[in-house]
């Protein structure tokens, strides 16, 4: 090779090794293969009958995220894959980056595509904890239809609690301000929607009271009262609009536990399902089993947090005589795909759901049915646990996930195993 060639080949390769890894050309590309090597780190724990160190796990994908990205420049990028290149800027943690090229995003579009832009910019500004910008950022939002405005809403008045503290209270009151604005008087749907934005509307008044009433408390209040409304939503559903969450939390379990009384000792209701992962047709031919009904949800916090230790159970005693199904719903979304419509088409919710499965590790069937079965079994909020007994009657109704009830849960079912 002559040497002006040879010089020529060493610049090319030198110049090769300084460009970004070829795969973040196409950001939905690394994102896929992070989520595959996510999958395949669990499927390798599976086949080796180790628990999955998830730590781990997300370390190596955080890892590879910030190696297809280290080179990239958020500028620069091309527009037409925003949203693919803010999911993997934000899942190498390099918040400014999503940022910056959310905020491009947002400059380059109009209409949904405009409101899903600014959703992104906020969510990275909320991690930045760049409330300010968050605040004006929502102030500029005009949602397309009553479900945009809706989340719009629901999204300002769980941002007040991070402005109190990260900056505040005038930022706070700007953002309350924008999500009242942003509440949808007309152009619903349906009845649900219509309830939905009272109960969007309610919060927010809520939130404005606890500010008025605590002045120069108005985080520790607010922040208080987020507390208890999640401690009790893990335990039933609040009523009305009390603003005594701690009351309105011990009616609902009191009213709760009245429904749950009517069904201990009942016939277990039996039902089909419209999509199945697993094998699972109805509870008939689950007679003289003892069977774990698992009312679930992907987005469910405590019901993920349940998983492992429902896993054990179902795994050390299903050669016992149990068995067990997941009991779920179609809601139109999984994880930000069609978070904002929630219009994801009920075939590729259900793909999704595989994709789930294999992450959290669930070796048990996975059954959709409709609001009807949940209405059955007196589910109104999640995890909900029915356990049926050999002779196919109810014999508990559990709510919420405590780890240090797993021990006398397993206990139970022994006893009705006879073990």
């Amino acid at each position: 090779m002559k040497p002006t060639i040879r010089r020529f080949m060493v610049l090319l390769f030198i110049c090769t090794l300084a460009l970004p890894l070829s795969s973040a050309d196409n950001p939905q590309t690394v994102l896929d293969s992070l989520k595959q090597l996510r999958v395949d780190r669990l499927a390798e724990a599976k086949a080796a009958d180790k628990r999955p160190d998830y730590a781990a796990i997300t370390a190596e994908v955080n890892a590879k995220a910030k190696a297809a990205v280290k080179a990239v420049d958020p500028t620069q990028v091309d527009l037409t894959a925003a949203e693919a290149w803010v999911n993997l800027f934000t899942q190498a943690q390099d918040y400014k980056g999503a940022r910056a090229v959310a905020g491009r995003w947002e400059a380059s579009v109009q209409g949904e595509e405009k409101l899903k832009a600014q959703l992104a910019i906020m969510s990275q500004d909320f991690r930045l904890k760049d409330m300010k910008s968050l605040a004006a950022t929502l102030s500029q939002i005009k949602p397309v239809d009553a479900t945009g405005a809706i989340r719009v809403a629901n999204l300002a008045n769980s941002y007040v609690a991070g402005a109190l503290t990260a900056a505040d209270k005038d930022t706070a009151m700007q953002i309350l301000v924008a999500g009242e604005a942003n509440l949808p008087k007309e152009g619903f749907a349906n009845d649900q929607q219509r309830e939905q934005a009272k109960t969007a509307g309610e919060k927010l008044a809520k939130t404005r009271k606890l500010i008025a009433d605590n002045p120069g408390k108005e985080a520790e209040a607010v922040e208080k009262a987020r507390r208890e409304e999640l401690m009790a939503l893990m335990t039933g559903r609040l009523g009305g609009s009390n603003t005594n969450a701690s009351a309105s939390a011990a009616a609902a379990r009191e009213a709760r536990e009245a429904k749950f009384a009517k069904l201990i000792g009942t016939d277990a209701p039996d039902f089909e399902a419209s999509h199945v992962h697993g094998e699972f047709k109805n509870l008939e031919p689950l007679k003289g089993k003892v069977v774990i009904l698992d009312f679930f949800a992907h987005w469910c916090g405590p019901c993920i947090a349940s998983l492992p230790s429902m896993r054990k159970i179902y795994d050390d005693l299903k050669p016992k005589g149990l068995e067990m199904v997941g009991l779920t719903r179609f809601y139109g979304y999984y994880g930000a795909e069609h978070k904002t419509k929630r219009d994801m088409p009920a075939d590729a919710e259900f793909a999704r759901m595989k994709d789930f499965m294999v992450e959290k590790n669930i070796n048990w069937p996975v059954a959709f049915v409709s609001k009807d079965v949940f209405d059955a079994y007196a589910c109104s909020g999640i995890p909900h646990v029915v356990v049926i007994d050999r002779a196919g009657k109810i014999q508990k109704i559990k709510v919420g996930y405590s780890a240090s009830g797993v021990q006398a849960f397993r206990e139970e079912l022994e006893k009705l195993l006879g073990s």
